[in-house]
């Protein structure tokens, strides 16, 4: 029974947000034709300074923290108490070794999803690149090495992303949702995209 009234949520929520967006994508769509063209010309650039900056942004983060995704979204449990699902974190990947006790980010070759957990222990090598860890999610009975590829028992330094340097709670959240309806997710990217070119401020 709480399985359905949650299912029943969801559509609910789902169809109610489906049926503001597409009034929303309506006003829009009247306004946008109401502009002239050099207006239209104007918003467009707008919009693409917009990507730009942010693009130009993300960049400058990935430079700063020396980690191909500065910043990332927890998915599931399973490094609650730690860290629970929609919390954004931000990475760090220095040069520097990895301790046992940090809490890393890391990809696992056929796996498209970055897994975040803990290291248990470490095995080094005669230089930095040549260590290996050993993780573990803290809401687990288990370590990682089920989940790591096959014929690979430990994590190698290539595997990491970086390691997690602080968190904002929850806000993540809001990309979960967009990932669990991509109808919404990019009707929002839509939307926002409109907003941009339809600004005459």
């Amino acid at each position: 029974a709480v399985h359905v009234h949650v299912h029943v949520r969801r559509q609910y929520f789902f169809i109610t947000s489906l049926a503001f967006l597409v009034k929303l994508t309506h006003d829009m769509i009247s306004e946008l034709c109401s502009l002239n063209r050099r207006q239209l010309v104007l918003q467009i650039l707008g919009l693409g300074l917009v990507i730009t900056s942010a693009l130009v942004i993300w960049r400058s983060l990935v430079y700063l923290t020396n980690s191909e995704s500065p910043m990332v979204v927890v998915l599931s449990g399973s490094m609650e108490p730690a860290f629970f699902r929609g919390d954004i974190l931000f990475l760090n990947h220095s040069k520097r070794s990895i301790s046992v006790g940090e809490v890393i980010v890391f990809n696992i070759e056929g796996r498209k999803i970055p897994i975040v957990h803990r290291v248990i222990s470490s095995y080094s090598g005669k230089t930095l690149n040549n260590t290996n860890y050993l993780t573990k999610g803290d809401n687990n009975f288990g370590d990682d090495t089920v989940l790591y590829a096959a014929g690979q028992p430990t994590l190698s330094t290539d595997n990491i992303v970086g390691g997690v340097a602080a968190f904002i709670p929850c806000i993540g959240r809001i990309t979960i949702i967009m990932n669990d309806f991509p109808i919404l997710k990019y009707s929002v990217i839509g939307i926002l995209c409109f907003l941009v070119v339809l600004s005459r401020d």
